[in-house]
């Protein structure tokens, strides 16, 4: 957590607010929530499954260092339930690769992205090596960390018969990340081109779980400058898009 933030949550001269403290928190981990991880692991090498991640980037600069880091360090190396962890360029190719350079990490082109974000996500699901199981998750939810990840593969381990994706439900809305099988990757690189997650949703809602969940991480996005203003009266911590690639703020 940066000093500016910190600050912001434990100022002296102010009460801490529990949503001001959301980032700082859930950004610390206690002991037993890597004993939880611990578990999930062994029973991932119980049944002998891989756990692939794909992040489709478009203009997330500010935003996808932090969760490729998080991805990395937590869910590949100090609890290695990730197997696998494919980054998605587009658009912002040369501006989004530096950023991720430093972690080791598959990158691949889309070489046709102004065909959309279904497009970004089939290339990615094509690139992934080892499938048994798929989160795809986006490069801009800033507040998502180890444990939600972790608690959306569990749900999906526990998923009831012919489920085979599962969607984290908010409030009613849909959240992301989302998980589903190497059956649903296949069906989805199968159909036509403009077929990724949510149109094979579409077409299969009886396989589909909407896991109802109270942790609002899983809905929170930076798609405008209004959402920024929102993160940072939330949780002090405010992010910021290069000046030339800035979205237009929102009018009330």
């Amino acid at each position: 957590m940066d000093e500016e933030a910190l600050r912001a949550c434990w100022d002296e001269q102010e009460t801490p607010s529990l949503e001001r403290c959301d980032w700082f928190s859930s950004n610390t981990f206690h002991h037993r929530q890597f004993a939880d991880l611990e578990r999930l692991l062994e029973a991932k090498k119980g049944k002998g499954v891989s756990v692939s991640v794909c992040l489709p980037s478009l203009n997330v600069e500010p935003t996808i260092g932090e969760i490729v880091r998080t991805i990395r360090m937590e869910l590949v190396e100090r609890v290695p339930l990730v197997d696998e962890l494919v980054v998605v360029l587009g658009h912002h190719a040369q501006r989004i690769e530096p950023v991720v350079a430093e972690f080791p990490v598959t990158l691949v082109r889309n070489p046709h992205p102004e065909q959309g974000q279904a497009s970004s996500t089939r290339v990615g699901l094509q690139a992934l090596a080892a499938v048994d199981c798929v989160l795809v998750a986006l490069a801009d939810q800033p507040l998502l960390h180890a444990q939600d990840v972790a608690d959306l593969i569990k749900a999906y381990k526990q998923r009831p018969e012919g489920i085979e994706l599962v969607q984290p439900q908010v409030d009613g809305q849909p959240g992301n990340p989302l998980v589903f099988s190497a059956a649903v990757r296949e069906q989805i690189l199968a159909g036509p081109g403009d077929v990724a997650c949510r149109r094979w949703q579409e077409r299969h809602a009886g396989q589909v779980l909407r896991w109802p969940t109270a942790n609002r991480r899983y809905a929170v996005d930076i798609d405008t400058e209004q959402d920024i203003e929102e993160l940072a009266q939330r949780t002090g911590h405010r992010l910021r898009w290069p000046r030339d690639l800035a979205p237009a703020a929102v009018q009330p």
